[in-house]
């Protein structure tokens, strides 16, 4: 089981290069586009992530070309060091069995996130979490090591605030070190590497006028966001019991859950240190969880969870199997069951995409229908019924971008409601800076909506747009409201009504040219 999982990791790794674009790609290439053109995010682009996130995304684009596996290679070379580091961890415990099973299952765990929620910003950062943490829990913990871990938390800060958390771990490595000197200049250094990127980030910004724009858009608007989005309140008895849950009710995580807690107590009890490190991990993890109130099964915010669990799991197991049975007769039978469960749940999604995609390779399918095989109803998102779709296809909007092309000049302006990915595909610029359709009709404050939706309008009135583009999803009576022009947004139709003329459907959107 261990090799056909290990397999099975190798393989989907491949095959991950011809994942499409998922909506999440869509608005990073706008922005990324944004940056190749020698733009600077929110100043120039809207977007709420960090800029470490969006710049790695930019340079990726820039080093291997416009399109979506040059991203997906930087998830490949940190799924690389991550299972380098994760089975060096796991291999001071126990034998390269155990080692192997661990990090196939955290690979092929972050597999089953899908196309839309891997090659995202935080799985880059739960890939360097398990370095940062393998490198803590060496033997001999260096005054070098620790302050590369500062520098690395505050890299991983500039992706999302929230990572700062795991200045904890640093804290927890530290407290091992017997000289108490020792220990505060290794602190001081810890905490200097942590402040110089996010300072020289600053700096940079500042230098391009763009400071007051990230503190706006990064750290006040999601601020405005968790205050007043009814989705996102509740008490901290709710927000207690909804991050607990996780463990026990997500499938995919608590098949893992009592081999972990197995592992990080043996862990404890043979290196301190790592142990410490491996207790504190998944717990910070889901600090982060519910900090962001994420609680959608295999969102991007639960890539932290993922690895701390199944290197844990992958101890406790290994450690019963080698020992159990002199404690209790069946427990090589329950580690047996325990393993595939595991191996099950984390294997059943990158084993039907590597599927597909062998159909795909020997020329049972056509990329375009390959590509299709991953669109239909995401109920989830969207907030529809599974006969609704979410208002986003990469097919149809890799066949509307040829439109697109076709019928507008170099630097005529498009607008594609929820969905910026037309704008990257076709390359136009687009009518707003604003890639989400939220921020028009539920985000935020009253305020900076009614701003946002001025400006669109504004736009629309002075006729700048070559094309307008709505699904019609967002023009049906009774939509979700985060996505619905005609229930949040009436003033862009009337808008509309006033200057543009609606022109023979695409597929499923409808089309609006200047009178």
């Amino acid at each position: 089981m261990i090799a056909a999982l290990g397999a099975l990791a190798a393989v989907w790794a491949l095959s991950s290069l011809w994942l499409p674009f998922g909506w999440d790609h869509g608005v990073f290439a706008s922005v990324s586009d944004v940056i190749r053109r020698g733009g600077v995010p929110y100043r120039d682009v809207w977007e709420v992530k960090g800029p470490l996130a969006l710049y790695l995304y930019a340079s990726a684009q820039n080093l291997f070309g416009p399109q979506m596996w040059s991203v997906r290679a930087v998830d490949l070379l940190a799924l690389g060091a991550s299972t380098f580091a994760g089975y060096r961890l796991l291999r001071t415990f126990e034998g390269p069995a155990v080692a192997v099973f661990g990090v196939a299952t955290m690979v092929l765990a972050f597999a089953s996130f899908g196309n839309w929620y891997t090659a995202q910003p935080d799985g880059w950062a739960a890939h360097a979490l398990v370095v940062l943490v393998a490198t803590l829990a060496l033997p001999k913990l260096t005054a070098l090591r620790v302050i590369g871990a500062g520098a690395l938390i505050g890299l991983l800060t500039l992706i999302k605030p929230t990572y700062a958390i795991y200045l904890l771990l640093v804290a927890a490595a530290l407290g091992s070190t017997p000289e108490l000197p020792r220990r505060l200049r290794a602190a001081v250094g810890a905490g200097v590497a942590f402040a110089v990127p996010i300072a020289v980030a600053a700096a940079w910004f500042a230098a391009h006028g763009a400071l007051s724009a990230l503190i706006d858009l990064h750290l006040r608007f999601n601020a405005e966001r968790l205050a007043s989005d009814p989705n996102l309140q509740m008490g901290i008895p709710k927000l207690v019991m909804l991050t607990l849950s996780i463990l026990t009710s997500y499938p995919d995580v608590a098949p893992a859950v009592p081999g972990a807690a197995l592992g990080i107590a043996l862990a404890l009890v043979q290196r301190r240190r790592a142990g410490l490190l491996l207790l504190l991990w998944p717990l910070l993890a889901l600090a982060t969880v519910a900090a962001q109130r994420k609680f959608l099964f295999h969102n991007y915010s639960l890539h932290a969870l993922y690895p701390p669990l199944l290197l844990a799991a992958a101890l406790g197991l290994g450690w019963l199997w080698r020992n159990g049975a002199a404690l209790l007769a069946p427990a090589r039978t329950l580690v047996a069951a325990s393993a595939l469960l595991l191996g099950y749940q984390v294997a059943k999604v990158p084993a039907a995409e590597v599927g597909n995609w062998l159909h795909l390779v020997a020329g049972r399918q056509s990329l375009e229908e390959y590509r299709a095989s991953f669109e239909g109803p995401l109920p989830w998102l969207s907030g529809q019924t599974p006969d609704d779709a979410f208002g986003f296809s990469v097919t149809r909007d890799l066949r509307f971008a040829r439109v697109v092309a076709e019928r507008t000049r170099p630097g005529d302006e498009v607008f594609v409601w929820a969905d910026p990915l037309v704008n990257y595909l076709s390359d136009r610029p687009a009518l707003t800076p604003i890639t989400a359709p939220e921020a028009f009709t539920v985000w935020g404050l009253p305020e900076r909506r009614a701003r946002y939706r001025a400006d669109l309008v504004a736009g629309v009135l002075a006729r700048r747009a070559a094309i307008i583009a709505i699904p019609q999803m967002a023009l049906r009576p009774g939509g979700p409201a985060e996505f619905s022009v005609l229930t949040s947004f009436p003033e862009l139709i009337a808008a509309l009504d006033q200057t543009y003329r609606r022109t023979v459907a695409f597929e499923d959107l409808e089309l609006y040219e200047p009178r």
